[in-house]
């Protein structure tokens, strides 16, 4: 019996030791409210990256960053043991007490850990602030809405990055470019960027948009390098559904313009003569994807030779109008009195709630006959004795001697062409498509032609997150350090982008060299 209880307190020993140990801890305890800490959980075992679910913190009030996976192994006297660790970012908004809850990992369960929140450091607050807005709070399925972020920066801010807003059935296109001011608010000089968002919402119902949030690193007075972490306030906002008795092609809209042209603009056209005709489609408050079909029947009478659609977004006193020009050549096929045909767009006005219609009517022009030319052309002369003209034997005589030009000038190249060194294979370029097929990067280019200095360094980021470079990193890392470090002058004081471009070009055409010639196979290979 007592060798049982031995044996039985053997194995609940080993079962014991074989259970998963989970362990978690935060990386400083009490934290300020708006301040980024870390929540590390690490197990004594190899788990899969999913073992750790840090969304359960949501509902603690946490604001939840990224969350990194790490394994490492060791080896003690032969026996090697492999340990997992998640790495999480979290921020609370406002002071109190919190509680960060037991996880269930593997088989293994954690503590709950109390968490105390001060009141913020007020100074930080005073130097880099964020706040966002909405142009409405009620919009229909599909009909967009302005989200507008702006940052204040007093103070040096490095690695600055705006992650965009997040709604749950919803998509967030970037609208138009970043606006950069110099403002001074109680005194204190700030410089301030604006960033806007359409957001498009694809279901009806009440949801939160959880703001924009804006991350980096800055120094206190001390000198030491503290993280930022600034989210904006989360915004409400009521999304409702298509309306009974609206139209197949659901168009919400504060205002739709239709426009007419030709060019040139006359009051008679001529028989198989080409113009122009140019319509101009604008909707107020609505994405270019949105955009109809511009379908028209021009029948018999005209020959139409249509250009691709323009399209573009257009902001005017602040309101979003997406526009759409259609160009085409028209050429009447006969003449009289023509009809140019007509259009009718059902769209719906979500500010009266009802639905109209904008009709761009049908045009009537004169086209007259066209005027054709009949000239009596001579037959040429034969001779009696049915001998070739003089005419015709001088173009025998010059069709000879062209023919051994042609001949002599074909020997002369065949000839150059064998004797001449075989070229060399030419490297690419900056202009090589394989150097410029990144979208990001094609945007950066045109942020630092336009001088949009905020927007360049936003596009080579996305870059760089696709193609890691060092150099370019820290390029990167120069611009960012310009664009928020203290206002030393006047906001018209930027990086000159256009140098920046030109250094960025080299570094990507030294790379694409070094790679190329890396690949190339030996020339000459052992024998």
């Amino acid at each position: 019996m007592r060798v049982f209880g031995l044996f039985l307190a053997l194995f609940l020993s080993h079962l014991a030791h074989a259970a998963t140990e989970v362990t978690a801890s935060v990386s400083h305890n009490p934290v300020a409210e708006g301040q980024p800490f870390t929540l590390n959980i690490e197990a004594n075992s190899n788990l899969p990256a999913n073992a750790f679910d840090p969304q359960l913190l949501l509902r603690q009030g946490f604001v939840v960053g990224n969350t990194s996976t790490g394994r490492r192994q060791t080896t003690i006297n032969g026996v090697s043991t492999t340990s997992t660790t998640w790495t999480t970012t979290l921020m609370a908004r406002t002071a109190g007490d919190y509680t960060i809850p037991a996880f269930e990992v593997g088989d293994g369960r954690t503590k709950a850990i109390q968490l105390r929140v001060k009141q913020g450091d007020v100074q930080q607050q005073q130097e880099i602030r964020l706040e966002s807005s909405l142009d409405r709070r009620t919009v229909y399925i599909g009909q967009p809405a302005v989200y507008s972020t702006k940052v204040w920066v007093a103070s040096n801010l490095e690695q600055a990055n705006i992650i965009p807003p997040s709604m749950l059935g919803a998509s967030f296109e970037t609208l138009g470019e970043d606006q950069q001011e110099m403002e001074i608010v109680d005194g204190k000089r700030y410089r301030t960027l604006t960033r806007r968002w359409l957001l498009t919402a694809e279901q009806a119902g009440s949801f939160n948009i959880s703001g924009t949030r804006l991350s980096g690193i800055t120094s206190d007075r001390y000198g030491r390098s503290l993280p930022v972490d600034v989210v904006a306030d989360t915004l409400a906002i009521e999304v409702k559904p298509t309306p009974d008795g609206a139209m197949l092609n659901w168009l919400p809209s504060t205002d739709v313009f239709l426009n007419d042209e030709l060019q040139p603009e006359q009051s008679r056209y001529q028989q198989g003569e080409a113009f122009t005709r140019r319509i101009t489609l604008n909707i107020a408050g609505i994405t270019e994807e949105q955009l109809p079909e511009i379908a028209l029947d021009y029948g018999d009478d005209f020959r139409v030779y249509p250009e691709p659609y323009q399209d573009k977004t257009v902001v005017q006193d602040g309101i979003v109008f997406a526009q759409r020009v259609l160009s085409a050549a028209i050429i009447p096929s006969r003449s009289g009195e023509l009809t140019l045909p007509g259009w009718q767009l059902d769209w719906w006005n979500v500010e009266q709630d009802e639905a109209m219609q904008a009709e761009l009517p049908s045009k009537q022009i004169e086209v007259d006959a066209s005027r054709v030319n009949t000239l009596a052309l001579p037959e040429p002369a034969i001779s009696p004795s049915g001998n070739t003209p003089a005419a015709e034997r001088q173009h025998s005589w010059l069709t000879w001697l062209f023919g051994l030009a042609w001949l002599t000038t074909a020997l002369l190249w065949l000839w150059h062409s064998r004797r001449a060194p075989k070229p060399a294979l030419e490297s690419e370029d900056e202009t090589s498509p394989t150097l410029n097929h990144s979208p990001a990067w094609q945007a950066f280019e045109k942020a630092c032609q336009r001088d949009d200095a905020h927007q360049a360094e936003y596009q080579l980021r996305r870059y760089l997150q696709v193609e890691p470079n060092q150099e370019l990193e820290a390029v990167l890392g120069e611009l960012s350090q310009q664009l928020w470090s203290p206002l030393k002058g006047d906001v018209s004081d930027k990086p000159d982008l256009l140098a920046l471009l030109q250094r960025c070009q080299q570094v990507r055409k030294q790379t694409a060299a070094t790679s190329k010639t890396q690949a190339l196979p030996s020339l000459n290979p052992p024998h």
